[in-house]
């Protein structure tokens, strides 16, 4: 399954995974494609957030960061 979304100025990002560890406590690690333009070229960044979210969580979580 894949999982585009898009912020308010229609920017294209895509969650290519969501991983659970308890490391140094409960993590979400969330693998992201940020889209940079129409030309193909993207970046991929990784996201930690503590606890283990569920996918709403983590869509949320996301929204906020890439919105401000």
């Amino acid at each position: 399954m894949k999982i585009y979304f898009y912020d308010k100025y229609g920017d294209k990002y895509e969650i290519n995974s969501i991983e659970y560890t308890q490391f140094n406590g409960k993590c979400t690690l969330v693998y992201l494609t940020d889209y940079l333009n129409n030309d193909g070229t993207y970046s991929v960044k990784q996201l930690t957030f503590g606890g283990w979210l569920s996918l709403q969580e983590v869509l949320e979580q996301l929204r906020e960061i890439i919105e401000r």
